[in-house]
């Protein structure tokens, strides 16, 4: 029976020494989770910035595209313009060519004539 009573108390101060050594290793599993998750939120952050920072350097690209965009706009609508005012110009020009002909024409049919004329004249 003494031997059942001493051996009480190093069954509880084994028990005691088991648990320690348990909380002891699941203490130590936690720090490496706890570690291993400070890790995790950082790289988490670190790729949230650049995330971000890749976002806003989008949005500035989109915003050159769309200012490049409105300005070849307005230039093919410039160009446009001036190809309107040649077309217009050579119109004028093609008529100022077929009033020149025919002036042309007139001219060398009245020096025909002055030329029959004069011949008829020698005659």
């Amino acid at each position: 029976m003494l031997s059942e009573i001493l051996a009480y108390p190093f069954g509880i101060v084994q028990l005691i020494f088991t648990e320690y050594y348990i909380i002891r290793s699941i203490n130590k599993q936690i720090n490496q989770v706890d570690t291993i998750l400070n890790k995790l939120i950082k790289s988490s952050s670190n790729m949230s910035m650049n995330v971000s920072n890749i976002a806003t350097e989008l949005a500035g690209s989109a915003r050159e595209v769309n200012a490049a965009s409105e300005e070849i706009s307005t230039t093919t609508q410039e160009i446009a313009d001036i190809i309107q005012n040649i077309y217009s110009v050579s119109r004028s020009i093609k008529e100022i060519m077929n009033l020149v002909n025919s002036i042309s024409d007139q001219t060398n049919l009245l020096a025909f004539n002055y030329t029959i004329i004069k011949i008829r004249d020698m005659l």
